[in-house]
């Protein structure tokens, strides 16, 4: 059985593929290989969209598999990935699915989070180990060591880590940074 990713359900209007919607979103589109992942080149970290004015959007892989087969997705149906790569538009990457094929895809992958362990072989990072952290071990130690009482004085001490005062509650209850 074939791995696949879906993405996030789309929230737009179904329209006809227009040529000049076909149009953008190929110029957008980083094709090479069949086999190769297709970037889209957008300004979005995760799903790419793309964009046809002011408030007009669509989600670039529904757009891929509405060229593919000259129809859009119904708002409950996801387009899935058999590569994992949410940049990637290559229709032969893109299938539709729904909800429940999503999540069983995400548990089968080990992308789903349980406990300690994503899966058998890889460990959730934690504390400083996560890339985007903003407090080191020694700090949340001195946080739990001054121990503020009060939302001002989280507040405060929020301010004085860069982190806001409901992070500095997470920390005191030990819902967050729970090894430290």
């Amino acid at each position: 059985m074939k791995k696949h990713s879906c993405s996030k359900q789309s929230r737009q209007k179904d329209v006809n593929i227009t040529p000049e919607i076909e149009s953008k979103f190929w110029s957008l589109t980083g094709k090479t290989s069949p086999a190769s992942c297709w970037l889209f080149q957008s300004r979005q970290q995760k799903y790419p969209r793309l964009h046809l004015g002011k408030s007009t959007y669509y989600s670039a892989h529904r757009v891929s598999l509405a060229i593919k087969n000259g129809v859009f997705l119904s708002k409950e149906v996801f387009a899935c990935h058999t590569c994992d790569n949410p940049s990637c538009v290559n229709p032969n990457h893109l299938f539709a699915g729904d909800a429940a094929l999503n999540m069983k895809d995400k548990c089968a992958k080990g992308r789903q989070a349980k406990g300690d362990k994503i899966n058998k072989n890889r460990s959730i990072p934690k504390g400083e180990m996560v890339k985007t952290s903003k407090l080191k071990t020694a700090d949340v130690e001195q946080i739990r060591k001054i121990n503020p009482r009060g939302d001002k004085a989280q507040q405060a001490l929020g301010k004085q880590y860069g982190v806001s005062a409901r992070m500095i509650r997470y920390i005191l209850k030990r819902e967050w940074w729970a090894a430290a």
